[in-house]
């Protein structure tokens, strides 16, 4: 967590990533201020590296759907943290659509304001994907929302799920997924 950072930790990583020389597989950039250009270039690295854990929290992100697309091209990454980045409900269907050709297993997405919208986007793709883990905190969704959650959970059921800080109660919340259990049964 280091704000001052900004694009020259990209290019001081870049050679730790070479996954001949490297074993590095957690990366850890949140709050470090990164930037869309940075991410492109990060994306680039980080295709043939051996990182399984990748966190961009707290980094301003808005308008970096494509490159973050492009970071889920590597193809060992099965953790992707994004909270609070400000991203949009695009970025996150840029995200989402290329989820399914991933090894992700966790995606963290909460204190973006997403919205109806990116709901719909993630909920579409999530099927398709090896998804077990999504944080969807404080996106914007009511409970009225989460329709497409369920459905997309029944084609492919997911263990977990955080939906905190958002416009529902915790009862709410609760009685979403004791609809989901009943739905598997």
């Amino acid at each position: 967590y280091n704000p001052h950072l900004g694009s020259d930790v990209v290019a001081a990583l870049r050679p730790l990533l070479n996954p001949k020389v490297s074993k590095v597989t957690t990366l850890r950039l949140a709050d470090c201020g990164l930037q869309v250009a940075d991410i492109q270039q990060l994306a680039e690295a980080a295709e043939k590296s051996r990182v399984l854990t990748l966190d961009l929290s707290c980094n301003e992100l808005e308008g970096g759907g494509e490159a973050l697309a492009c970071v889920l091209e590597a193809p060992l990454i099965e953790e992707l943290t994004l909270v609070r980045c400000g991203l949009s409900a695009e970025d996150v269907r840029h995200v989402a659509e290329q989820l399914p050709y991933t090894s992700l297993k966790s995606l963290q997405l909460g204190g973006n304001p997403l919205g109806v919208a990116g709901l719909e986007a993630i909920a579409e793709h999530l099927p398709k994907t090896q998804i077990d883990q999504l944080d969807l905190e404080a996106i914007g969704v009511e409970a009225e929302d989460l329709g497409v959650l369920a459905s997309a959970w029944v084609k492919r059921p997911f263990a977990r799920i955080r939906l905190q800080g958002n416009r529902m109660t915790n009862e709410e919340i609760a009685s979403f997924v004791k609809t989901l259990r009943t739905m598997q049964a």
